[in-house]
């Protein structure tokens, strides 16, 4: 009877060691193997207080739906995506069903006052609990606007106005105001508000030359900066020649030729008067 018992116990324990080696050998099925994330598209750069999208494909692989939400943000907030119903809530929930492949589309803006340069933004996924997508990704922050070319629209002569053409993209989907400031030693400084349509937009500029004399004239250069929120975000430099007016042209002669004429006079009279003071003391 000891002996059954015995051999009874011992055949219980093999059987207990047997099953927890063969469940040691078994990987269960959860939501964390049995969700994929692919086809992430997240920009490379982004224009100051713009609006954008970045989405990844969610692939459900169980039988059953889950809930899940998404966000994406930089690590200064100025980038930050929002919910379709509040623009506060940075997260976009979603329900993905029993083995559905989905489009997962996250809404964002990026602050006017966003600083210019590298940011790191977060893109996070979330499903049943768990962060499918956790990756950090380097994104450009650019300005608003910038100045393409700027071009002489017209002759520059003394006491004439000319204009300025400048060239500028607005890089975002709504009409922006910016400042146009142009200053130059030889010319009257300008500053006008201007509104920037979606896209390349011509403005003219009209610019005085304010020289100091008639011979005064040549290649001039100026300096064209746009303002956005009272900071720079784009600078050229232009060389405009500048001409002589036609009234400067003609003063341009016949001074010169007065000027020697008066002098001939002048040394002719003088001569005169000293053989007049010859003749008279002999």
């Amino acid at each position: 009877m000891k002996l059954s018992l015995r051999l009874c116990t011992l055949l219980i324990a093999m059987l207990f060691i047997t099953s927890v080696v063969s469940l040691q050998g078994f990987t269960p099925v959860t939501a964390q193997t049995n969700v994929l994330i692919s086809d992430v598209q997240v920009p490379n750069e982004v224009a100051q207080a713009s609006s954008g999208q970045v989405q990844a494909t969610v692939e459900n692989l169980h039988g059953f739906s889950m809930e899940g939400f998404a966000r994406f943000t930089d690590d200064l907030s100025h980038i930050r995506s929002h919910s379709p119903t509040d623009p506060l809530i940075d997260l976009v929930n979603f329900t993905i069903g029993p083995y559905e492949t989905k489009t997962v589309v996250v809404d964002y803006t990026v602050n006017a006052t966003a600083t210019l340069g590298v940011h790191i933004a977060t893109f996070e996924i979330n499903v049943g609990g768990f962060a499918f997508l956790l990756e950090q990704y380097p994104i450009t922050v650019i300005s608003i606007a910038r100045i393409i070319d700027v071009v002489p629209g017209s002759v520059f002569s003394h006491n004439q106005p000319g204009l300025l053409l400048i060239s500028i993209e607005n890089r975002v989907d709504l009409t922006q105001s910016v400042r146009i400031e142009v200053f130059g030693s030889k010319f009257i400084n300008v500053s006008e508000e201007v509104d920037l349509a979606p896209g390349t937009n011509t403005v003219a500029i009209p610019l005085m030359p304010n020289v100091s004399h008639v011979y005064d004239f040549g290649m001039f250069q100026v300096n064209v900066s746009m303002y956005y929120l009272d900071e720079i975000i784009s600078s050229e430099v232009v060389t405009i020649p500048v001409d002589m007016s036609l009234l400067n042209k003609a003063l341009a002669v016949i001074l010169p030729v007065s000027i020697f004429l008066i002098l001939v006079l002048f040394y002719t009279f003088r001569k005169r008067q000293r053989v007049r003071a010859a003749e008279a003391s002999e």
